[in-house]
This record gives C-alpha cells, sequence and structure tokens, in this order.
C-alpha cells in the first residue's frame, strides 16, 4: 500500500511513497488543503464550491470540482483510492501519522494527559517541530482556508504555551 503524507502546518504538502508531489493551481490547492484539514470527514460538495467561488458558483462549477478531484486522485498515483467520492461529497482518508495537523493535536493530547513534565516536554518539541512556516500561506485568499488557518494558527499558540510551561516546569526552561 502506498504511503502519503500531507503537511499543512507551513506551505502545502504531499509526499506519495516519500516522494513530493506538487499540486498545481489555486482552486486544486484549496480544495486539497480543505480535505486534508477535514482530518477525514466527509466535505460535502457544496462546501468546497463555496470555498472555492465565494463569490458565486459558477453553472460549470460542479463539473471543474470532479476535474480537481479527477486531478488530485492522478497525483496520489497509487494512493488513488484515499480519495473517496461520497455521495454528499469527498473525504481523503489519512492514517493519524499521515496528516501533520492530526499529529500535532494527538502530541498536545498526549503532553495534556501526561504526569512528568519531561516526557509532556518532549511530545510538546515534536508537536512544535511539525510547523514549518506560516500555515498555508498561499491560500489563505480563500475565505474557508483562512478560517482554518486561523484555528492552526490558535493551535501553534497553545502548543508554544505549553512547551513553555511544561519546560519550566521540568527545570529545563532556559531550553525553550
Amino acid at each position: 500500500m502506498a504511503t502519503v503524507r500531507v503537511e499543512v502546518l507551513g506551505p502545502l504538502r504531499l509526499l506519495v511513497d516519500g516522494v513530493p508531489v506538487e499540486v498545481p493551481g489555486p482552486k486544486r490547492r484549496a480544495a486539497f488543503a480543505l480535505l486534508a484539514l477535514a482530518e477525514g470527514r466527509t466535505v460535502p460538495v457544496d462546501h468546497l464550491l463555496d470555498a472555492l467561488w465565494p463569490d458565486g458558483v459558477p453553472e460549470s462549477g460542479r463539473q471543474a470540482l470532479q476535474t480537481h478531484v479527477s486531478r488530485l486522485r492522478a497525483l496520489l498515483g497509487p494512493a488513488a483510492g484515499r480519495l473517496r467520492t461520497l455521495q454528499d461529497g469527498y473525504r481523503l482518508e489519512l492514517a493519524l501519522d499521515e496528516l501533520d495537523l492530526r499529529q500535532a493535536r494527538t502530541l498536545l493530547g498526549q503532553a495534556r494527559d501526561c504526569t512528568d513534565p519531561a516526557v509532556a516536554s518532549t511530545s510538546l518539541r515534536q508537536a512544535h517541530l511539525l510547523w514549518q512556516g506560516p500555515a498555508l500561506a498561499d491560500l489563505t485568499d480563500v475565505p474557508a482556508v483562512a478560517v482554518a488557518v486561523a484555528e492552526l494558527e490558535r493551535l501553534r499558540r497553545e502548543v508554544t504555551e505549553a512547551l513553555v510551561g511544561r519546560a519550566v516546569e521540568s527545570g529545563d526552561g532556559a531550553s525553550v
């Protein structure tokens, strides 16, 4: 089975079997980002249409969306089956370790549940390292992505604040 890695905590990045794959075109990139940001949930067709054409969906909008999804499947190559068409929308199926956002949320949750500040700090450092710059900076002109980016920035602040707090607790505050 092909491995997939999607990164949204910085520039949008797709890797298939460890090889970077360029996702061309702003609308295709936005659609892919929204599918990834859904973290395995189905994204309704109408939501994608409204996100890609916020000033009004053209008559050819549904067909254009289907074309974008078809081309995204082609980019996924041997992992094309991960992008599913459902009755009411589309779903990108990624394992926990295949989406940096999911990893960050999981690591933050583990750190919050951990009673050992040093162990928690290690998880938080790993979560903090997942950010590779401003999240999806080239897609923030898409309102639905901009809303998600604001949430990603809140998550980044939560990770950073928790990291500083746990590092201080463990006596390692100077390192952060």
